[in-house]
């Protein structure tokens, strides 16, 4: 079973996440506040996911931004329900951000490592397992993560947990080793 499959993965129930391993919360940890960073241009993407080892699968996305700065990835095919996920960003380092996406229904918050990778932008998905243990001790030393037995489930409690997750995951996953999405921006044809 593959770990994301275009955002749809990522918006599974709680259930599903147990099994792909994933960061959440229980409430977003970001907001209007904090959650403001704008590191896509709206518009049209193909979206592929890409597996360690694996051919590509790509979709169209549309991409639209309101005016709280909250994200809406609209996946557009033939002959299916439009399925929209919602998504805030927030920097932790130059080139790097913090993405919290949710769907219309969805009860849990889940929190992706996104990159900038040349023309591309690259969102992965942060592995509860993948994050160093030393970072999942701290955090639940701190009351400020709770760590299921087989550290399949990261819950977040608090802002500061998600980023020094994220951030740990990232410094200790290179891209390349990563499941991951990346959208590449399909240019408007101009007459």
């Amino acid at each position: 079973m593959k770990t994301i499959t275009i955002i749809r993965r990522a918006l599974a129930v709680a259930a599903l996440a147990a099994l792909s391993g994933c960061l959440i919360s229980e409430k977003p940890l970001l907001d209007t506040r904090n959650g403001r960073a704008a590191p896509l241009e709206p518009g049209l993407y193909r979206a592929c996911e890409i597996e360690p080892g694996s051919d590509p699968d790509c979709k169209t996305m549309n991409v639209a931004r309101d005016g709280s700065a909250r994200y809406a990835f609209t996946l557009k095919e033939e002959g299916e329900d439009e399925e929209v996920t919602f998504a805030r960003f927030r920097r932790i380092a130059s080139g790097s951000w913090l993405a919290q996406l949710n769907g219309e229904e969805d009860e849990d918050y889940f929190y992706f490592l996104a990159e900038k990778d040349g023309d591309d932008f690259v969102m992965a998905m942060v592995v509860c397992g993948d994050i160093p243990a030393a970072t999942r001790k701290k955090l639940v030393a701190s009351r400020e993560m709770e760590v299921d037995d087989d550290a399949t489930v990261c819950t977040a409690k608090s802002l500061r947990a998600v980023m020094s997750a994220t951030k740990a995951y990232g410094a200790a996953n290179p891209i390349e080793s990563r499941s991951r999405i990346v959208y590449s921006k399909i240019e408007d044809k101009k007459d």
